[in-house]
């Protein structure tokens, strides 16, 4: 069972273990009431409680968003082994002066004018929860505990932490 915290440390490591993951996968709940999720490029430099995203005025994602504004977003990487996966409330936001901010040269893909496109719009999801796991990743631990899973057949304790994080 993952511990609980609220605690402000707690708030800031859930944000140092998902500002290096490039792709964040945004989990909507669409018209037919099924769960949509797509892949979205993480556009953070700061944290304050707060996740933006960079999108399309347009984009089905926005009209689920309206209709419902309950997110949740997905953040993996196997190879550090961490795995994020953050709870909110989306809102979709104009704001020019916050898309120069956390502008990045890849957006240019979507929007080859720049930042400065009239179509661009923000999605910004303010945090209520967080839960991640993170597991050490050096050889030799794993190589311990996967011997030892054979030789006992029972599966190991958990290694790493997992904790789930209000804000």
């Amino acid at each position: 069972m993952p511990e609980i915290s609220r605690s402000e440390t707690d708030r800031r490591k859930v944000f140092e273990l998902i500002q290096d993951i490039g792709i964040a996968l945004l989990t909507t709940h669409g018209a037919d009431g099924r769960l949509h999720s797509r892949p979205l490029a993480a556009s953070q430099k700061h944290f304050d409680g707060k996740l933006w995203f960079i999108t399309q005025e347009g984009s089905p994602k926005l009209s689920e968003l309206l209709a419902d504004p309950s997110v949740l977003l997905a953040y993996s990487d196997p190879k550090s082994q961490r795995y994020v996966s953050v709870s909110g409330t989306a809102e979709i936001r104009v704001d020019p002066a916050k898309v120069r901010e956390i502008w990045d040269a890849n957006q240019r893909l979507w929007f080859p004018q720049g930042p400065d496109e009239d179509d661009i719009r923000l999605i910004c999801v303010t945090v209520e929860s967080a839960e991640y796991w993170e597991r050490p990743t050096m050889p030799l631990v794993y190589a311990y505990h996967y011997i030892k899973t054979r030789l006992t057949g029972r599966s190991p304790d958990l290694i790493g932490e997992n904790k789930v994080v209000y804000f």
